[in-house]
């Protein structure tokens, strides 16, 4: 099983506006099951693996703190400050160069805070699966097979999916709608969870190997604390700065139910379901494509019309109200400050 476990909680979650805002981060979203916000649905989904105390939840500190007040589970949990956003790359880094100096042997995981999966049982043998083969110093990542040709997802492209691991051959970016369908076709690309399991001493080899500019600035900061050297930290991906470029990269598959809940269309159709906490799903007069969804969060009053052809998308939120066609759901963190 894992030695240490690390739950980055990044990112603006502006997908999610007008439900999100400043004091209302993504992780805190009450979509985790059962009632539980993103984030509690994750601690207690990986005390399957390992104890709480063995968890540290990495955050810039105003949010961290932020998660904290607003999540009981983390009592335990201790905070890795990270001292601003320096895309996946510099965030990953950090946190296992501070497992590293611990414990270089350790196994660590990486769990992004506000993804959601149904089926726990599932999700810990993937985890045990990956960390048994992160033991013996492959970089590990959980992978999910597609059920649709999503566009927003990037792929992995594996080899033999009979046994347990398979071999990466390559990972993919985010595809055009044609060539996703021919993935889920093909049988041999998955979607890339953003969940990576390691042993530290495995992955800064790695790193240092393949992207040694990000290593060091890492490093530089860890050893004096000082700002200036984090800001020299590149503004990356770990996809693009290290795993694309890696060797013995090795994917688990996890059918676990998962989703990343990255956008309005994912809430609503956990609120078809009556599993997305107080946002309910209303169907508008329509079908398939051409229809509208209201969404109505916190308690929401008051009536909602929706005019003209074509599927509409309208969330009335305690940040605002969004109206925006169904399709362009993705593209609200382009107008969200």
């Amino acid at each position: 099983m894992l030695d240490r476990a690390v739950i980055l909680a990044g990112g603006g979650g502006k997908r999610l506006w007008p439900w999100t805002g400043p004091q209302r981060p993504k992780p805190l979203l009450p979509l985790g099951g059962a009632g539980r916000s993103l984030l509690e649905a994750t601690v207690r989904r990986l005390e399957g693996s390992l104890r709480p105390d063995r968890m540290v939840l990495q955050a810039e500190p105003g949010l961290g703190r932020l998660l904290q007040e607003g999540c009981p589970a983390l009592a335990e949990v201790s905070l890795g400050p990270e001292p601003s956003a320096r895309d996946t790359a510099g965030a990953v880094a950090l946190a296992m160069e501070r497992m590293r100096r611990e414990d270089g042997e350790a196994v660590v995981g990486i769990f992004p805070a506000d993804h959601r999966v149904d089926d726990t049982d599932a999700f810990t043998r993937a985890v045990a699966t990956a960390a048994r083969a992160a033991r013996q110093g492959a970089l590990v990542i959980l992978g999910v097979r597609p059920d649709r040709p999503a566009t927003g997802f990037g792929y992995v492209e594996v080899g033999d999916v009979a046994g347990a691991c398979c071999e990466v051959r390559r990972f993919v970016e985010k595809p055009d709608e044609e060539t996703a369908t021919a993935y889920l076709a093909g049988g041999r690309h998955f979607w890339n969870a953003g969940i990576f399991i390691w042993r530290a001493d495995a992955f800064r080899s790695a790193l240092d190997r393949h992207a040694p500019d990000v290593a060091r600035a890492v490093a530089r900061y860890v050893d004096s604390g000082q700002l200036e050297h984090w800001q020299q930290v590149p503004r990356t991906s770990i996809d693009y700065a290290l795993m694309e470029r890696a060797e013995r990269v090795l994917m688990v598959p996890l059918e676990a139910g998962w989703s990343d809940i990255g956008d309005w269309e994912a809430v609503a159709a956990l609120a078809a379901r009556g599993e997305a906490g107080p946002a309910l799903c209303l169907e508008a007069r329509g079908e398939g494509a051409e229809a509208s969804v209201v969404l109505r969060v916190d308690g929401a009053g008051g009536r909602a019309v929706v005019l003209g052809a074509g599927g509409r998308l309208v969330v009335v939120g305690p940040e605002g109200v969004l109206v925006c066609p169904r399709d362009a759901s993705q593209r609200i963190k382009d107008f969200v400050s």
